[in-house]
C-alpha cells in the first residue's frame, strides 16, 4: 500500500483509525510550510494534522508535521495536535515524537487492507482522485 492509498483509506474511515468522534475536515491543504495530507477534528472540535508515510516513519516526518501544526495554529488561532501515521514507527522515532508532543500511530499494511475490507473500500477507490483542498466545514 503506497502513501496515496493510505491517505484514501484513512480519509474514508477516520474513526476506525483514530477513534470515535474523528472526522475529516480537509485534505491536501496548502500551508506556508507545505501541503498537509489530512486535517481532522475530534468530538471536542480539536484539530489534528496528520502526516502519512508509507513504510517506516522518519524523524523528518516529525519535523514536517510540527511545521504544519505551527502554521495551522498561527492561522487559525487554535490548538492543533500533530500526528505521524505510518506502516511502522521505529522506537527511536517514537521516542523523539513523544519528546516533541507528536502523536504517532502504526497501521500495518495488513491492518490497512483489513480496514478496506471492513469498510468496503475496493482497489478502484484507492486510485481515485483527490477531492480538492477542503472537504467539509472549516
Amino acid at each position: 500500500m503506497n502513501e496515496r492509498q493510505l491517505e484514501i483509506m484513512v480519509r474514508r474511515c477516520p474513526e476506525a483509525v483514530f477513534g470515535a468522534g474523528f472526522e475529516l475536515v480537509a485534505q491536501q491543504l496548502s500551508l506556508p510550510s507545505g501541503r498537509i495530507d489530512l486535517l481532522l477534528k475530534d468530538a471536542t472540535g480539536t484539530r489534528h494534522v496528520v502526516e502519512l508515510k508509507k513504510g517506516r516513519a522518519t524523524r523528518a516526518a516529525l519535523q514536517q508535521v510540527l511545521a504544519y501544526s505551527h502554521d495551522l495554529s498561527v492561522e487559525a488561532g487554535v490548538l492543533v495536535i500533530p500526528w505521524v501515521v505510518a506502516h511502522e514507527i521505529p522506537p527511536a522515532v517514537e521516542s523523539e515524537a513523544n519528546s516533541q508532543n507528536v502523536r504517532v500511530l502504526a497501521v500495518s499494511i495488513d491492518a490497512c487492507y483489513a480496514l478496506c475490507e471492513e469498510f468496503g473500500i475496493v482497489e478502484s477507490d484507492l486510485i481515485g482522485s483527490r477531492k480538492g483542498s477542503v472537504i467539509s466545514g472549516g
